[in-house]
């Protein structure tokens, strides 16, 4: 019996990231559907692996035998066998990606992109090798590849960047949207976290990376926002972390968080007001927007959030601001969500309907 063989080097909960969140639900989706998976990981390791964190779906799926993790060239050799040659070959990452394209032949080999690996190495580290290294993995990956999945039209450009004859098929943004309910009242959460009742609340959850812009945002609040009236909930881990710690010393209206449980941060969601998309450069989409909204927060993105700013601009341009004028249009797109209704049925993006459609496209 044929199967989807997802190869992923980051999955949700042994990663944190959009991308390794995304892998999660999108199984989950599988197994909620009866579709026949085989999930292929790295173990956890690193700065951005979960060690505390555990999940019982992840635990159940590894003791049925759904999950290889690996981490290193002869687990991953040993798992070549449990690869059919009518399988259908779903890559996420061109790391392990590149080696399951060139060693197994499956029915069909497909990518997901999540976006550009060289590029975001660039915003982190502008070494040429390092960066000529990764481009060329990508490169491979989306060459091999007989379908190509994107979230956005910016990363479908993305790819025609790199590939310019690549079957490219956009599909939907997934989350999980059982896990996104609160019944506890913002003043309850509030009076928990210790945060004033009086104050309009922003709340950000990202990696701390320069792409994702959380430190331009601290930056910004603390100059030109009124402490006294508002203030501002930062979740997330990653290289910049002791530059923000450094930078909110002492600052009594931001509140930050490296991590909180999955009911934490839901409730950090419920008790705010506005969430905010700061980002700089190179956003796929952006799935915090869908978990924001389901809990019926109102989300503002910058201009250069690329998936994400398609998605709200869809919506409401207004809840848009201008990257380069920061301040000023974060302040009206705030003003603009806190008194105006944004209508969206969330719960077209739920993992069991969107896993059913990149099913189809997978198999088609």
């Amino acid at each position: 019996m044929s199967k989807i063989v997802v190869v992923a080097d980051f999955v949700y909960p042994n990663y944190t990231g959009g991308s390794a969140r995304y892998v999660y639900d999108m199984i989950k989706g599988f197994d909620y559907n009866n579709i026949n998976f085989l999930l292929i990981t790295r173990r956890k390791h690193g700065v951005f692996s979960l060690e505390n964190e555990q999940d019982k779906y992840y635990t159940k799926l590894k003791n049925k035998n759904k999950v290889i993790e690996i981490s290193g060239v002869g687990d991953i050799y040993n798992s070549f066998k449990y690869i059919n040659k009518d399988d259908i070959l779903n890559i996420h990452h061109p790391i392990l990606g590149v080696f399951y394209s060139f060693f197994k032949h499956t029915k069909v080999n497909t990518y997901f992109f999540h976006g550009p690996f060289h590029e975001e190495y660039k915003s982190t580290c502008n070494k040429k090798i390092g960066f000529f290294i990764r481009f060329i993995l990508q490169k491979v990956v989306l060459i091999k590849a007989d379908k190509i999945l994107v979230l956005s039209d910016f990363m479908k450009d993305k790819v025609l960047h790199i590939h310019k004859k690549a079957e490219i098929f956009k599909v939907g943004p997934i989350f999980d949207s059982e896990k996104f309910k609160c019944n506890i009242s913002k003043d309850e959460l509030r009076k928990k976290y210790k945060i004033p009742l009086h104050k309009k609340v922003l709340f950000t959850s990202r990696r701390l990376t320069n792409r994702t812009g959380v430190l331009e945002l601290s930056e910004k609040f603390i100059r030109d926002f009124d402490n006294a009236k508002w203030h501002l909930i930062i979740v997330g881990k990653g290289d910049l972390q002791n530059k923000l710690e450094k930078q909110i010393k002492n600052i009594r209206s931001i509140n930050y968080f490296n991590f909180v449980k999955e009911n934490e941060l839901v409730e950090l969601m419920s008790l705010s007001d506005v969430y905010v998309l700061p980002t700089k450069e190179l956003e796929g989409f952006g799935l915090v927007i869908l978990e924001a909204l389901s809990l019926g927060l109102p989300v503002v993105v910058s201009n250069k959030a690329g998936g994400g700013t398609e998605f709200i601009k869809s919506l409401d341009s207004n809840l848009v601001f201008n990257y380069d004028d920061f301040s000023n249009r974060l302040r009206e797109s705030i003003h603009y969500a806190l008194n105006n209704n944004i209508n969206i049925d969330i719960k077209h993006f739920d993992y069991k309907k969107v896993s059913r459609g990149i099913f189809n496209v997978l198999k088609s």
